[in-house]
């Protein structure tokens, strides 16, 4: 993607972060997923549909 410009435009793709809080109430872990396919083609770095 480095080698790739921007278009300027807005893109949308779904996410998630799923944290487990330990007994004091603190974060312990932090899981994250995002649509890797879908952010690709909205930026043109996928042709599939």
């Amino acid at each position: 993607m480095k080698d790739t410009a921007g278009q300027g435009q807005t893109i949308e793709f779904p996410a998630i972060d799923i944290q487990h809080a330990g007994p004091d109430g603190r974060i312990v872990e932090d899981w994250h997923l995002e649509d890797n396919l879908t952010f690709a083609q909205q930026a043109g770095l996928h042709a599939g549909g």
